[in-house]
């Protein structure tokens, strides 16, 4: 079995894992931080570090729009 480098948790089966830029086996949990702490890919010794996510900005329209799909999406399963 597997340890995460990041939080030393026991790695027990495939879905826990997910491998990181640099090729370490890392949990599910810890991906995003573990990159964005900078990892070095072993055999180049590039440094990766994970790009920032884009800030989402939703006009009123959009956000209108996305509330009405979701209240349709929840009558339909309410009944």
């Amino acid at each position: 079995m597997a340890t995460c480098p990041n939080c030393k948790k026991t790695l027990s089966c495939g879905c826990q894992k997910r491998k990181a830029l640099d090729g370490t086996d890392v949990c599910t949990n810890c991906i995003g931080t573990y990159q964005n702490k900078g990892v070095t890919n072993k055999a180049s010794n590039i440094v990766y570090k994970a790009p920032p996510l884009p800030p989402t900005e939703w006009t009123a329209e959009q956000l209108e729009n996305a509330i009405g799909t979701w209240n349709n999406f929840k009558k339909k399963i309410n009944g």
